[in-house]
């Protein structure tokens, strides 16, 4: 339940980040418009799996991404104005099918709830300003089961803690945003146990060129030094869509590249990628 839940806090990082470069950029002069149209990761010069992209107007409908030995689609659906729902299906050659479906619903143009065909409900509620205040991990919601409590706060506009609880458990996790200049410095993540309270785990630290975040660096705290994980580059093109990102994965000798393909067009990717890139605090791949 932990998984599902940091993996969620994330992707509504992501989405935050997202909005604000979004309004950022939309200040930009502009003839064209773009949207994802396929993509393909590489080990090295070695392609291992890649990504296409469908559209009905200007919706997503359909994902489909596929590599040695398995395949993974992902379709979405607008039953209703408010409602978004996404099946996804991985077929392993060596490991028969996997499906899970999330439905999530809104009110206000903000999430208001995400339910999972595995029975877990994510509730989602917000300040007067409409930054989020809480997300609430639930099942059997008529019985009010509760996993995990993730609380916000914010100091001067800006998120600084989230505070993840457990109900009847004596152990939380906890995430801390630092800034400089007003942008994202840092985040050091937290875990507690009843035996030694509060103590580091990991941490990732944020550049920016201009308004975008150039660089992506995760650490493992080591005893009282910080050991690097994996450092990511980011880079755009001159109409400011992220076009490639290369991860350099510390005591491992070839890159892996993510190259993104763009076709003139508007689309409503950036929505669903941050419900579905659960676990990334990075620049998605997006324009306006």
């Amino acid at each position: 339940m932990k998984r599902i839940n940091i993996k969620l806090l994330a992707a509504v990082f992501a989405f935050l980040m997202v909005i604000s470069a979004c309004k950022k950029d939309e200040e930009k002069p502009s003839n064209s418009f773009y949207r994802l149209s396929s993509e393909k990761i590489l080990t090295g010069q070695q392609q291992t799996s890649s990504a296409s992209y469908e559209y009905n107007g200007d919706k997503l409908i359909r994902k489909f991404l596929s590599g040695d030995g398995w395949s993974e689609e992902t379709l979405i659906s607008y039953p209703e104005e408010n409602k978004i729902i996404v099946s996804e299906t991985r077929i392993y050659d060596q490991a028969g099918t996997y499906q899970k479906t999330l439905e999530i619903s809104y009110s206000d143009s903000k999430v208001k709830n995400i339910y999972h065909n595995t029975g877990l409900w994510e509730l989602f509620y917000y300040n007067s300003d409409g930054t989020i205040n809480k997300i609430v991990d639930s099942a059997y919601i008529e019985i009010g089961i509760i996993f995990e409590i993730a609380n916000y706060s914010y100091e001067e506009g800006k998120l600084i803690q989230v505070l993840k609880e457990s109900p009847g458990y004596q152990n939380g996790a906890k995430s801390e945003y630092y800034y400089e200049n007003n942008k994202l410095k840092e985040i050091v993540e937290y875990i507690e146990t009843p035996d030694q309270g509060w103590f580091v785990m990991e941490k990732n630290t944020f550049i920016f060129t201009d308004s975008a975040i150039s660089n992506i660096t995760h650490y493992y705290k080591n005893m009282d030094s910080w050991d690097k994980s994996i450092s990511s580059d980011y880079i755009y093109d001159l109409h400011g869509n992220l076009i490639r990102v290369e991860k350099t994965y510390i005591g491992q000798a070839e890159k892996e590249i993510t190259e993104y393909t763009y076709e003139n067009g508007s689309g409503n990717y950036q929505q669903i990628f941050s419900l579905l890139v659960y676990n990334k605090l990075e620049p998605l791949p997006v324009k306006k």
